[in-house]
């Protein structure tokens, strides 16, 4: 009997999930006078190890839980001290990862969760420079989350669920940002992204993001930013059949945001953005352009301890301001053009090279020059040989 038991139940196996990432990208927004975004330069490297248990309860369902750790660089940034006679390195580890996944294939879809400290590249807000066509989150604007914030806070702490079924995409996730403490104000964030193909060459869904700014040991004040953003994505091949990818995606941007403090009610934000991709090979051009209000509206409003809101409340990218200031209700552009190269080296290894140049109704604003380098190696099983 015993026997029959042990046979019936599932073998645990090994797994590693292994990811490295390099950024340099320098920033120069001098020519604008620096009004949205500083002029700087990210230049860093990050490994992140981890290692786990998966459970196949049966073909079509595995269980995984995984811990490990997020060892980070800043180039020439010392990781300890001033202290140059110091040769402790701990400061190079971030935080700990640990999570519980799952896998399943339904009948018609498949279902992924994960629920802990797991890396953001699991999701569509994560990095989204990826050579295939077909991958969910191409379509999320820089709105919901700034390409720094992606590779800086690579991390979610929390839960997030996927669903994908042939031709459509759909996902929710809750990011836990701060726990309610000493200058630390308690903060979460919600967010949802959708796709589903309604003809062979048109699409439709949404991106939304809720967050919630909340109180501090020393501070009270709570700000409620809403974002919902749904779309039509217009596939364009047929009609170029030259060219590897055309694609035109039309945004209506609804901001929803509040200051509790301030008792400034419901706000609401109104904005458009088309966004047209070109790519033939491995060369690619991307241009949004965005025009409405601004949707930071309390970015430059200071807090209860005084400093501006900034960074710390908005996520996405600042240019979305539109304006520097508190006059954030009346209407401008904005517009970011792209151009990059990017070879398909390997399935698990993405090389991006690119180019951005800013405009809003000023001018030009500035440009950065990115080089990113990803190798992913996504639960990678160990089998016992015997």
């Amino acid at each position: 009997m015993a026997a029959l038991i042990s046979a019936a139940q599932p073998k645990p196996e090994f797994v590693f999930d292994l990811g490295f990432e390099y950024c340099f990208d320098n920033r120069e927004f001098d020519a604008g006078g620096e009004t949205f975004i500083e002029s700087s330069t990210i230049h860093a490297a990050r490994l992140t190890p981890a290692f786990g248990v998966a459970l196949p309860v049966s073909a079509n369902v595995t269980h995984r839980i995984l811990a490990g750790i997020d060892i980070f660089k800043d180039m020439g940034a010392s990781p300890t001290s001033e202290d140059l006679q110091s040769s402790v390195n701990t400061g190079l580890f971030r935080e700990m990862t640990l999570w519980y996944g799952l896998d399943a294939t339904l009948p018609n879809s498949t279902l992924k969760a994960c629920a802990g400290i797991f890396p953001r590249r699991f999701s569509v807000f994560g990095s989204s420079d990826t050579p295939s066509a077909d991958m969910p989150g191409r379509d999320i604007p820089t709105l919901f989350i700034s390409d720094a914030l992606r590779f800086y806070d690579s991390n979610i702490e929390g839960i997030l669920i996927a669903s994908s079924r042939p031709g459509s995409y759909y996902e929710v996730s809750l990011d836990w940002l701060g726990l309610f403490g000493s200058r630390r104000r308690e903060q979460f964030i919600v967010q949802s992204y959708g796709k589903g193909s309604i003809l062979p060459w048109l699409s439709a869904g949404w991106v939304a993001s809720i967050h919630h700014y909340a109180n501090s040991f020393e501070y009270s004040g709570v700000v409620d930013d809403v974002t919902v953003s749904p779309f039509l994505s217009f596939s364009l091949d047929r009609l170029f059949p030259c060219l590897d990818r055309t694609a035109l995606t039309f945004h209506y941007i609804q901001g929803i945001h509040q200051d509790r403090r301030n008792s400034t009610g419901l706000e609401p934000a109104f904005g458009g953005q088309a966004t047209l991709e070109i790519r033939k090979r491995n060369i690619g051009v991307k241009n949004e352009i965005y025009y409405g209000m601004g949707q930071m509206p309390y970015y430059d409003v200071p807090g209860p301890d005084g400093l501006p809101y900034g960074s710390a409340l908005y996520r996405g990218n600042p240019f979305y301001r539109i304006s520097k200031g508190l006059d954030w209700k009346a209407p401008g552009m904005y517009d970011r053009l792209e151009f990059y190269y990017q070879p398909v080296v390997a399935g698990f290894l993405n090389l991006r090279l690119a180019t951005c140049l800013h405009f809003t109704g000023n001018g030009f604003e500035g440009w950065q020059q990115k080089l990113c380098l990803v190798v992913n190696l996504d639960n990678f099983r160990i089998r016992n040989r015997s």
